[in-house]
């Protein structure tokens, strides 16, 4: 047993002594990483759990200080390659530090002040800093206009089928939708009355949980529908309508992924005017966005796996965080995805090893979405009782 510990701690050592400074930077970058999230963790009443991400952040500044110091100068092209990743590091660590600002104001939630829009701005600029520092480091270029105009000419019947469906799905869905069905139901006259306060300023803790139980925002497409068309059934109905012809839409993504170009076609057109999705598509609810969440998460999800690039991991990171934003059933989606991934490191030779860092891309956008949700309704205090550590929830008049 001592001789192996041994083995193992001389190849650490020799793997230290090989690190390059683009590695030391990225220890350090690390470091400085787990120090904030320790920060957030004390916020959070995580002390054990701060404190040991700021032990484990101090032991990797001392490593990677330590060998800087023995390291050569690096050559000119190390140099070039850790200047030109220097600003998308210092944007991440900004949109980390700005979150966890963000995470530290919860607390001073008051009411309906309008400051409390300031928490959610916040929070969105903490995720915009972070994709625009994963995007930089990934080296993603936008697409010119020539290369769009070609691809979409290369592929026109694609094109017009895909606007086609669209298009269809959100007909059926709309026609005489303040008409049919024709009872208003009580679901949709309370999203309609939130979204009302939402808008008006009545309601601006948008991390609170609104009816029956479902956060605040989601509630948003009603908010954006009344605020264009006035507080009429059709309004509250119409965001429904276009969140159920957008899931046809992903489907057809999803299915062609998958199966091929037939499979998309025919699932797609099934969902079409399959009458429970009809049905629910018309109703101011928001139980039918779990059929918008299942095809877009799903496809993002198999896209990345199969292409393997970082953007990709980006995009389906952050789409399994938002399901948590949106009615409660929806939920599950985000756990599906995680399982997607788990299954194809078990079953894939060779996944995790090459793709550990698209794993942490994905994860921690995943967690970037889902913060300010679990810090406000997932508050848990570590007290000590009786020499040992128990959790002890806050109460739901106690939540920010």
């Amino acid at each position: 047993m001592g001789k192996r510990i041994r083995s193992i701690l001389h190849r650490l050592s020799k793997w230290l002594e090989s690190l390059t400074w683009s590695q030391l930077i990225t220890g350090f970058t690390i470091a400085i990483v787990l120090s904030i999230v320790g920060q957030i963790c004390l916020i959070s009443n995580l002390k054990v759990l701060g404190i040991c991400l700021y032990a484990l952040a101090g032991i990797l500044f001392l490593i990677v200080t330590n060998k800087a110091h023995q390291r050569a100068e690096p050559e000119e092209q190390e140099k070039v390659r850790i200047r030109r990743s220097i600003p998308a590091l210092l944007i991440g660590l900004s949109g980390l530090v700005l979150l966890a600002f963000v995470l530290s104001r919860l607390d001073s939630y008051a009411g309906n002040s309008r400051q409390n829009y300031l928490i959610v701005g916040g929070w969105l600029l903490s995720l915009f800093l972070f994709i625009i520092s994963v995007l930089t480091l990934s080296h993603w270029r936008l697409v010119s206009l020539r290369s769009l105009g070609k691809s979409l000419r290369s592929h026109a019947r694609e094109v017009i089928f895909v606007v086609f469906l669209f298009l269809v799905a959100l007909g059926l869905r709309i026609y005489q939708l303040d008409k049919y069905p024709y009872p208003m139901l009580k679901d949709e006259a309370f999203i309609g009355i939130e979204a009302m306060k939402i808008l008006h300023g009545g309601e601006t803790n948008l991390f609170l949980l609104g009816w029956a139980g479902d956060p605040l925002l989601s509630s948003t497409p009603q908010v954006i529908t009344i605020g264009l068309l006035g507080n009429t059934v059709f309004a509250v109905r119409l965001a429904s309508a276009f969140v159920g012809a957008l899931s046809v839409l992903f489907l057809y993504f999803l299915g062609r992924a998958m199966f091929g170009r037939l499979a998309g076609v025919l699932s797609s057109l099934s969902l079409l005017a399959m009458p429970p999705h009809l049905h629910f598509s018309r109703l101011g609810v928001n139980n039918i966005i779990v059929s918008l969440w299942m095809a877009l998460i799903f496809w993002l999800t198999y896209r990345a796996i199969q292409k393997g690039r970082t953007v990709d991991y980006l995009w389906a990171g952050l789409a399994a965080g938002f399901p948590l934003y949106s009615y409660l059933g929806s939920r599950l989606v985000s756990i599906m995805a995680l399982f997607m991934l788990f299954y194809t490191i078990l079953t894939k030779r060779g996944y995790l090893r090459s793709q550990w860092r698209n794993l942490v891309v994905f994860g921690s956008a995943l967690l970037f979405v889902v913060a300010p949700t679990l810090r406000a309704c997932l508050r848990i205090q570590f007290v000590w009782h009786s020499g040992l550590f128990s959790c002890k929830k806050t109460s739901r008049t106690d939540l920010p």
